[in-house]
């Protein structure tokens, strides 16, 4: 999940000289109203928006649904900026990228900032944006050129976060980590761009096999935002991981998007908690909504649900990889891991495996359940 942070983090980098810096820690820069639709009569009658309030709109409505994991707002993000999809100004573009990336298209959002870029070279939000998609698609030395391309007056802990993230999948796990970790004890603060170090430090740490660094890492993270979405769902993952599912249950109580709903479900399932078979009533009904839009991107939602609710390891390896096939986060890889050894299938581990060694990529977690296999 920490590969997705740098497409959330750019949008909070300009592309001009100077990054937008708020002048006081009271400055608002949105308001989330019940519901969660902003600026309700502008999105009555769009048509009466000016350009500058078009974009923070949708600017606006891309980060409040990313952030919280609401399609509906994205949705409402895309209709306001298709009357502007023709034109070629990067503003646009921009946030055409983003809503690509948040629904998984990520080789469309990719073209989209490729062309960006190409016409403005020193685009630091679309450059880092298009580090965080080539990792998320697995092409890591690619997004390692991304990054240092990033100008310099991008804080360097961005800078310096996007790189050893990149450079840890390529051999060098181990020695960026420890980079990271100097780095962030030299510059962190209380910002958005401390919260994604304190997640890719928290997922090395976890490749690394080092879970009470792990651990302390995620703990961090909550401090800076205690309701990061990201960092709930990869701090939940890693309490179920060690079974520790009071925690998890305790971290994730009143979850409300289906991600986080669904690692809910699975410690309160583990705990045969009094609101165990609510909760899967709940998140059953989510999953329906889902088949019922129609929406291609749960692909490894499903199959977590697959595995890890209903037991059928054949469906959850066939979603795992189809999912997985676009897809190539360390939790994806390890969730596909998972699926194939619940279902025997050996063909798929041998294609990790492979993919794996050929990229060079060290998962200790990986290593660990394929060496316990029968």
């Amino acid at each position: 999940m920490t590969v997705l942070m740098p497409l959330l983090l750019a949008a909070t980098i300009g592309a001009g000289s100077t990054p937008f810096t708020p002048v006081s820690d009271e400055r608002v820069l949105a308001h989330l109203p019940a519901g969660g639709f902003l600026f309700r009569e502008k999105l009555a009658a769009p048509g009466s928006l000016t350009d500058p309030e078009r974009l923070v709109l949708i600017d606006q409505l891309i980060n409040a649904g990313k952030s919280q994991d609401q399609p509906r707002l994205l949705g409402q993000a895309e209709a306001l900026l298709r009357p502007r999809l023709h034109e070629s100004a990067s503003q646009w573009q921009l946030l055409h990228a983003e809503i690509l990336q948040w629904s998984h298209d990520f080789k469309a959002a990719e073209k989209v900032l490729s062309k960006v870029i190409a016409s403005e070279p020193d685009n630091s939000r679309a450059l880092l944006m298009r580090a965080g998609i080539r990792q998320i698609r697995g092409h890591y030395r690619q997004a390692l050129q991304d990054c240092v391309r990033i100008p310099a007056w991008v804080p360097p802990l961005v800078r310096a976060t996007c790189s050893l993230q990149a450079r840890s999948f390529t051999g060098r796990l181990d020695t960026s980590y420890k980079a990271l970790a100097k780095v962030y004890a030299e510059l962190h603060d209380q910002s958005a761009q401390s919260l994604w170090s304190l997640g890719v430090l928290a997922e090395m740490a976890e490749r690394l096999g080092r879970d009470r660094e792990a651990e302390t890492w995620y703990r961090q993270a909550l401090l800076i935002d205690p309701e990061s979405t990201l960092t709930l769902a990869t701090y939940g993952e890693f309490l179920l991981r060690q079974n520790k599912y009071p925690l998890a249950l305790r971290l994730l109580e009143g979850a409300r998007s289906e991600s986080l709903k669904l690692l809910y479900a699975i410690a309160a399932r583990a705990l045969d908690t009094e609101d165990s078979e609510k909760t899967l009533v709940e998140l059953n009904d989510m999953l329906a909504a889902i088949r019922l839009r129609r929406e291609d991107n749960h692909a490894g939602l499903l199959a977590r649900y697959a595995l890890d609710i209903r037991g059928d390891a054949v469906s959850a390896v066939r979603l795992a990889r189809e999912h997985w096939s676009h897809q190539k986060a360390p939790a994806d890889t390890l969730l596909l891991v998972r699926a194939a050894l619940a279902s025997g299938d050996r063909v798929t581990l041998a294609q990790v495996q492979d993919w794996l060694a050929a990229n060079n990529v060290r998962d200790d977690r990986i290593r660990a359940l394929l060496a316990a296999k029968p």
